[in-house]
């Protein structure tokens, strides 16, 4: 993502996003967002600088591994 910016329009760039809990609104799946991650949780800040919780859940069975700080 960060190689497309700057090189294509700002529209064309995909944005990936997370419906953040109990209101917090959609907040980007970027590194400046992201609090911190572990096999429990990942905490992200939004545009306000609120910060929210959400579950890391990994009941997939396809053989994924969970997310590493």
């Amino acid at each position: 993502m960060k190689n497309l910016t700057g090189y294509i329009s700002g529209y064309a760039v995909p944005k990936f996003v997370i419906d953040s809990p109990h209101g917090g609104g959609k907040i980007p799946i970027n590194p400046e967002y992201i609090v911190s991650a572990d096999n429990r949780e990942i905490v992200m800040r939004n545009y306000e600088g609120k910060i929210y919780t959400y579950p890391h859940i990994n009941k997939t069975g396809d053989g994924s591994k969970p997310l590493k700080k």
